[in-house]
């Protein structure tokens, strides 16, 4: 078998890396409500695919087998602690829905001189939601629904993240958000015999825009903090911003 397929070395992936992911402000350009103002609030899923519960099956295919670990948290209507946004608005994102500390932990290749390593990924999936006519139980019902698309989607995705390759590529990165993003719309938006009477509560409330944010062991290795945003022009104008930070235990 020609190991170099992965990208590893005795010490190229040694590291835990101790991480916090984190949503920070959501800035309101435009509140796309006329002349009321926004209820805007937050459904973010909180990842990763690491040596935590991912592994390879076996040395001569060297797959992935394994579960991503999940962080979910309150994905109730208010949850940003403000009611109402205006126009040139900026709101700080509570870290009690907008932040997760983990630790971040190389995948070991196991039989294979005790050293071999690969590098795992960690993001965030958040969908901005705006507040019209839904019930804060259909709501909470709905995020839920939305942590166990995304869960399905994540986990039938790991067999393929390697694809024989040296390391996970920029190419397999955006392959994996297309991936993550097809199968949340299959599994959560357009199955309806997982919805039924939740799909028209959806309906009721409008989807400002959504993003899934993803980056790899090895792009964190010699950065402190990575900054991320998206900006969305959609039932007005919306720019979400965070970071992912690397920090000492």
């Amino acid at each position: 078998m020609d190991h170099t397929l992965l990208e590893m070395h005795e010490n190229e992936f040694d590291t835990n890396l101790n991480v916090a992911v984190v949503l920070e402000k959501i800035h309101c350009f435009d509140e796309g409500d006329g002349f009321g103002k926004a209820e805007p609030y937050l459904w973010p899923v909180f990842f990763k695919i690491d040596g935590e519960k991912v592994y390879f099956e076996t040395l001569e295919t060297l797959t992935l087998g394994g579960n991503a670990l999940l962080h979910s948290v309150d994905g109730a209507q208010q949850n940003l602690g403000v009611k109402q946004v205006d126009a040139g608005d900026i709101v700080d994102i509570p870290s009690t829905i907008g932040k997760w500390k983990t630790t971040l932990k190389p995948i070991p290749i196991h039989d294979y001189d005790n050293w071999a390593l690969a590098q795992g990924v960690i993001g965030v999936f958040c969908i901005l939601m705006e507040q019209d006519h839904m019930s804060s139980r259909a709501a909470k019902s709905c995020y839920e629904k939305l942590v166990q698309g995304i869960e399905k989607a994540l986990n039938d995705t790991i067999p393929y993240l390697n694809e024989q390759s040296r390391s996970i590529s920029p190419q397999q990165i955006e392959r994996f958000a297309t991936s993550v993003s097809e199968s949340i719309e299959k599994s959560v938006i357009q199955n309806e015999n997982l919805l039924r009477h939740i799909w028209t509560a959806i309906n009721q409330d409008d989807v400002i825009g959504w993003k899934c944010f993803i980056y790899p062991h090895k792009e964190l290795m010699n950065k402190k903090k990575k900054s991320f945003s998206c900006r969305w022009k959609n039932e007005g104008d919306w720019k979400i911003s965070g970071s992912i930070r690397v920090y000492k235990s």
